[in-house]
């Protein structure tokens, strides 16, 4: 652990009994007032050194000589300092122990528990922490996938820097069949986009697959139709946001559906052909990434002309066209990409056309962005 904290144990911090005689020492007189004077000093104590139950907690969610009772879920051989990310990323952990068992195992528990339920334990191997997760209400979050399409895909999870995995992972989905995604409590930030022609892996995708391991002919570019969620952790009063982003581009058609239907908590959808992707977009050219003839993704501006030969141009970011297609900040603001040239693409005017609800550029938020109550559950067709 980052520190060491207080070796300090409830028996040397014994309350003063006012109906117990004390024998008078150094010239002090065992009146009311000395008394009295010795309550202060102990909730002093206890105020600054954040002792609970005899415990220093040293304002951490974790504290050494300690130890958490029953309610076990599941447990781990992992590294003390790892044992509370573990507990987080596991769903229906809310608090955890770790102790020095074969050389090291992260005992996570259920139910709940404070900082006040830690009882002391003589042995400074003993590490005991909470999550601040609320205990689950019986209500799993959740994301469900249905394929609409006329043959099997692959779904893609990618979940956002340090956050806890999905236990799924890349999941392949025949005509009609359906695969859910369980949000653990502690929440969940990533996004998701669909595959194809993948193998037994779900990788090595002839679409959808832009990084290693590619498929013989190399990797395609990131435009495939992306949905993206953001879920607090459970019973946190912090609304769960998603969206359907094509700022990158778009591939197959994609609708998410919530459980709860409020204010912007909508549905949103993008079924726009791949036909009709711009073929002689301004500035840049063609957006259209073709396969055996066939029209498979569909480039947005920016995304064609920052991405390397030869699906884009290779061109940098921070150039004349780059700042208006790509809009990054700084130096363009949101106020001046909304009023620069990025909305004036055939591009986006396609989406805004027959996308209404999604986003086609980078500050697009007006009609992209949605949000629905905690908890919400989506379903998610494909095609």
């Amino acid at each position: 652990m980052a520190a060491e904290c207080s070796k300090v144990q409830t028996s040397e911090l014994k309350m003063p009994n006012s109906n117990t005689a004390r024998t008078p020492q150094d010239g002090q007189s065992n009146s009311n007032a000395s008394t009295q004077q010795m309550f202060y000093i102990i909730a002093i104590i206890l105020t600054t050194t954040s002792l609970i139950n005899g415990i220093d907690w040293k304002g951490n969610n974790w504290a050494q000589w300690c130890d958490f009772v029953g309610n076990d879920l599941t447990n781990a051989l992992t590294k003390a300092e790892d044992c509370g990310g573990r507990c987080s990323s596991t769903p229906g952990c809310t608090h955890f122990t770790w102790t020095n068992y074969k050389g090291g195992t992260c005992w996570m528990k259920k139910n709940g528990a404070s900082k006040s339920d830690a009882i002391p334990k003589q042995d400074a191997g003993a590490v005991c922490g909470v999550t601040g997760v609320t205990p689950a209400t019986g209500k799993q979050r959740k994301i469900t996938f249905v394929n609409r399409c006329a043959y099997p895909i692959w779904i893609n999870p990618l979940t956002s820097a340090n956050g806890p995995q999905l236990g799924n992972g890349i999941q392949r989905l025949e005509k009609n069949a359906q695969i859910t995604y369980n949000i653990p409590d502690s929440g969940w930030e990533g996004r998701f986009w669909p595959k194809t022609e993948c193998d037994n892996n779900g990788q090595k995708c002839a679409v959808g697959q832009s990084v290693n391991p590619c498929p013989s002919n190399g990797c395609q570019p990131p435009a495939d139709t992306k949905i993206e969620f953001f879920y607090p952790l459970v019973g946190n009063p912090n609304t769960v946001w998603y969206d359907i982003s094509l700022v990158d581009g778009y591939s197959l058609p994609m609708e998410i559906i919530p459980s709860t239907k409020t204010g912007s908590c909508v549905t949103t959808n993008c079924a726009i052909s791949l036909n009709a992707c711009p073929a002689n977009e301004n500035s840049v050219g063609d957006l259209r990434v073709m396969k055996n003839g066939r029209v498979v993704q569909c480039l947005a501006p920016c995304k064609k002309w920052n991405y390397p030969a030869p699906y884009g141009k290779g061109q940098p970011e921070q150039s004349p066209t780059g700042l208006q297609f790509c809009c990054p900040t700084p130096p363009v603001s949101s106020k001046q990409c909304i009023a620069g040239e990025v909305t004036k693409t055939q591009y986006v005017k396609l989406i805004h056309r027959d996308c209404p609800t999604a986003y086609s550029y980078a500050y697009d938020d007006k009609g992209g962005l949605h949000n629905c109550p905690n908890p919400t559950n989506f379903t998610v067709n494909v095609c």
